[in-house]
């Protein structure tokens, strides 16, 4: 077998045996019957490739021809022109033309343009076009002519496929091998560039997947493709890309042996880069009648986009309305982040987990990754392995830069992920050098999280204990709501009946969810600013903030959170069709802010905020405490009725709501200093 230079047998020794006697019987070795098939495959393909050429020129020509017969006068002036191949013989023109088709269709351009001008200027000097050069022989004459054609090679020449149907990735089937087909995919990973030492013309394989709006069963393709030529001057991760190509198998190279299963792939033909999918937009008449809605009935408007948005969940107006501010964030200053993160924790059931999504409906721009499924470098970068070819991938924050990334249950992130998640975060920028794979992508990415407290329950007492998160992770968020689940009789059967009306069909008519995404398209294009009263108004407020007295081990009051609440000012205004942020805004976002935090059994007595994230009372206790012994003192068991006890304190600016009342009851009981001997009464230990 050694006389066959390149040649493996993959048959049995008796096989071959037999092979090499026959030969012998003819009087020819291994080497003089593999040399005469190779020559005959040869010249078989030569021919093949100079039928190919002929038919592809033709092609050339002929979609040449065509193009004089159109309107060239402005393609040199505006320095760009787009072809349609929708004729039927344009297929045989791709098929033949493969990896040139972009050079041959960028020629026929050119060689009609020139012509087109050609004619026109032997049209003014009444001569024959073929005698140009003649008349043009001066040096100025040179110089025009020259710099004619210079303008022609940068033409910028783009076409587009209508002959061959669109279609995803996930509807080929085995009956579309071999055939040309076209679809649109985002690059999700590309291998250095080579040298092809035949064509002489760069490759460069590239990892890529079908759209997730386009995938079936949420499962998106991913696949191989193989870039040639031009196409590898211009691939990079998040690209959203229309490609035409050749569905097939990669071939085995030489030496290798050949495997019963092969890979497939795309071989590209032409790839163009499409821009980000078409926006939603809203008609001039609907902008105006939701800016004047807003403008003249403020607390209407704001009901009506709250029960708008997943309107199969009851109530949750608070992490409604934080939503809508994560969805616009703030304004775009250079150098400051505008993405407002928000995070929604809560039980089981709280229906946390439909909010995001719904969320995820109506962003622009966004994917929803399960975080139990996912890690913090996976979703910045990843190193897949494809055959033996490794390829560093994007992950979603990066894939949706300037967009939303939703991640649900992300208290299952592993700690050490979570932190160099938050890094990216807050930095904008996600990076990666490992084993010689280098990354650097910029990812302003509004991330939107849900998530379970630990131990999958919230437990009345220090806050922090019922976190799934360290203070690094918790100050990244400008918005952190904690879900509750309805607990009096009145709440409940309110919720049952919206729930069963949505079932039959007969809950009240709400905005469509396209409407809300145009609405929010369009109200993102606004960039308010903080005008000087209300600067002041934030300002003063969060002075009081940071001089509250405060445990030892309470998480400090940074800049971040001053930031984080502007960035609400900056939404609220968003969302309101204001371009100035006023003094009433940063009330209504105090109060809003107050409102999350005490949604955590915070108290938000003074400013912004009187309490810290271990849940550890300020100047409270005392009067919590006398306030129960007078109530003590007027049984004669000392027994304290649980609503008599919550009138009370909530009488006071101490307890401002009944949720932080009651937060703060059941820590006292935890601690020791009260028992509940019968439920609804209480009594000291």
């Amino acid at each position: 077998m050694s006389e066959a230079k390149g040649f493996r047998f993959d048959g049995s020794e008796d096989e071959w045996n037999s092979y090499v006697a026959f030969l012998k019987k003819q009087g020819k070795t291994v080497m003089e019957d593999m040399s005469t098939h190779a020559r005959v495959m040869a010249a078989c393909n030569d021919k093949e490739d100079t039928d190919n050429i002929a038919t592809a020129s033709a092609h050339q020509d002929r979609l040449r021809d065509y193009l004089l017969t159109q309107d060239l006068s402005r393609v040199l002036i505006d320095g760009h022109y787009h072809v349609k191949l929708d004729k039927p013989e344009h297929i045989e023109f791709i098929q033949t033309a493969k990896h040139e088709l972009g050079d041959r269709v960028k020629d026929a351009v050119t060689g009609a343009v020139y012509h087109y001008w050609i004619q026109r200027w032997a049209k003014n000097l009444n001569t024959d076009e073929n005698q140009i050069d003649v008349k043009y022989s001066t040096d100025k004459r040179q110089k025009q002519l020259k710099r004619f054609r210079e303008h022609l090679n940068r033409i910028n020449v783009t076409f587009s496929c209508d002959i061959i149907p669109k279609i995803t990735l996930s509807d080929l089937v085995e009956s579309d091998l071999s055939h040309v087909i076209q679809f649109d995919c985002v690059v999700i990973g590309p291998s250095p560039k080579k040298l092809e030492t035949e064509s002489g013309r760069y490759i460069q394989k590239v990892l890529i997947q079908e759209p997730e709006d386009q995938a079936k069963e949420n499962n998106p393709v991913v696949m191989k493709s193989v870039f040639h030529g031009i196409d590898t001057m211009n691939v990079s991760s998040g690209q959203t890309k229309r490609i035409i190509g050749f569905y097939t198998v990669q071939e085995p190279v030489n030496g290798e042996k050949v495997k019963n299963e092969k890979t497939l792939i795309i071989d590209v033909i032409n790839a163009r880069t499409l821009e980000e999918k078409e926006e939603t937009i809203l008609t001039p008449h609907e902008i105006q009648v939701a800016k004047e809605f807003a403008e003249n009935e403020p607390d209407n408007y704001m009901e009506h986009l709250i029960t708008s948005f997943c309107p199969k969940i009851y109530g949750r107006k608070l992490e409604k309305q934080a939503l809508y501010l994560s969805l616009l964030g703030g304004s775009d200053f250079p150098g400051y982040r505008k993405e407002s993160h928000t995070m929604i924790i809560g039980e089981a059931d709280s229906g946390k987990s439909e909010l995001v999504k719904f969320a995820d409906s109506v962003a622009q721009k966004s994917s929803i990754v399960d975080g139990s499924n996912a890690t913090g470098v996976g979703v910045l970068f990843a190193l897949d392995e494809y055959d033996g070819i490794k390829i560093l991938r994007s992950g979603a924050i990066i894939l949706n830069n300037g967009g939303h990334l939703i991640v649900d249950e992300y208290d299952k992130m592993p700690k050490v992920e979570q932190k160099k998640f938050n890094q990216a975060m807050e930095q904008q920028r996600a990076t990666y050098n490992k084993g010689g794979h280098i990354g650097n992508a910029e990812c302003k990415t509004t991330v939107i999280a849900a998530c379970n407290p630990n131990n999958e329950r919230w437990v009345a007492g220090d806050i922090i204990d019922n976190m799934p998160f360290d203070p690094s992770t918790i100050t990244r968020f400008d918005t952190i709501i904690k879900t509750s689940k309805e607990t009096h009789e009145n709440e409940i059967r309110a919720k049952m009946q919206h729930i069963m009306k949505g079932k039959r069909g007969e809950l009240e008519k709400v905005a469509d969810p396209k409407w809300i995404k145009g609405l929010l398209n369009h109200l993102r294009t606004y960039k308010p600013i903080i005008n000087p009263e209300a600067e002041e108004l934030l300002l003063n407020k969060f002075v009081e903030f940071t001089q509250l007295e405060q445990p030892n081990d309470a998480i400090p009051i940074q800049t971040r959170q001053m930031e984080g609440i502007q960035r609400l000012c900056e939404a609220y205004a968003k969302l309101m069709f204001k371009r100035e942020v006023d003094c009433e805004i940063v009330e209504k976002v105090i109060k809003f802010y107050q409102q999350c935090l005490g949604s955590l059994g915070m108290n938000v007595e003074k400013g912004v905020a009187q309490f810290d994230l271990t849940g550890k009372a300020v100047n409270r206790d005392k009067f919590f405490e006398d306030t129960f012994k007078e109530l003590a003192s007027e049984d004669e068991d000392g027994f304290v009725y649980l609503h008599e006890l919550g009138e009370k304190l909530m009488e006071s600016d101490k307890f401002n709501n009944v949720n932080t009342t009651e937060t703060y009851i059941e820590k006292r009981k935890k601690m020791g200093w009260l028992f509940e001997p019968k439920p609804g009464v209480l009594k000291r230990q």
